[in-house]
């Protein structure tokens, strides 16, 4: 299986004819040919040395019992190609009854898939943080305008549940843990948050933005945690 290593100027030439069947037959004969790029097979290595190296696919540089050379499953020794050829038969044959199928079971057990995605898009958060964050303030900087309709609504929400009856020790007290937060990420060089534990635009409850409703957590937990109350 080549794998396209580089591009060169497109360049035109002869190719031998044998060279296309394995040197069987087309002897003396050629192809017109326009080179464009250079390619490499994978280096061959025996399924033994696969399975010794943790690797998922090998090259053995022997084409398959149906005339691919390709990559094969480390696993079963399976050709990919014919992996393939498989799979879109299979789907030409029952693709209707196949998404049918994997409806049903998506219905079936709806709250345990929606647990996995959730887990899934969680996981990603954290593992591309850094892509995120960024991909993000792109995003700001080209849409000021929704960006500041959203810091608003935010902004209108906090003082929605902000009780006018709290004094000035407990406003106090609240702003400490802004400070503790922003003491925390200096110190570790991590995010911390401030979260409320109930949260304000919780889906099922709305709390209060009170000195009694706010904890100082690191920023994956309070990714993690969202807009959602645990119960």
């Amino acid at each position: 299986m080549s794998r396209l290593i580089g591009n060169t100027p497109i360049i035109e030439c002869l190719v031998r004819k044998e060279f296309c069947f394995d040197g069987e037959r087309g002897h003396g004969e050629f192809y017109p040919a326009y080179v464009f790029g250079f390619c490499a097979r994978p280096a061959i290595v025996t399924r033994a040395e696969a399975r010794a190296q943790g690797l998922k696919h090998f090259f053995s540089g022997q084409p398959c019992v149906h005339g691919h050379l390709a990559e094969r499953q480390t696993v079963n020794g399976t050709c990919l190609v014919c992996l393939k050829e498989k799979a879109t038969r299979r789907y030409a044959e029952r693709g209707r009854e196949i998404c049918d199928r994997q409806r049903e079971l998506r219905y079936a057990n709806h709250a345990s898939e929606l647990a996995k995605e959730r887990e899934y898009a969680t996981q990603r958060r954290v593992l591309n943080r850094d892509a995120i964050n960024a991909y993000a303030r792109r995003w700001a900087k080209v849409n000021r305008p929704k960006t500041a309709a959203a810091w608003a609504r935010y902004a209108a929400a906090k003082v929605l549940r902000t009780p006018p009856w709290l004094s000035k020790e407990q406003l106090t007290a609240m702003r400490s843990f802004y400070d503790e937060a922003h003491r925390r990420t200096t110190e570790t060089g991590k995010p911390w948050h401030v979260d409320h534990i109930v949260p304000l635009r919780g889906r099922d409850v709305s709390g209060l933005h009170v000195p009694w409703n706010l904890q100082v957590i690191p920023g994956e937990e309070n990714e993690r945690k969202n807009n959602k109350w645990p119960t």
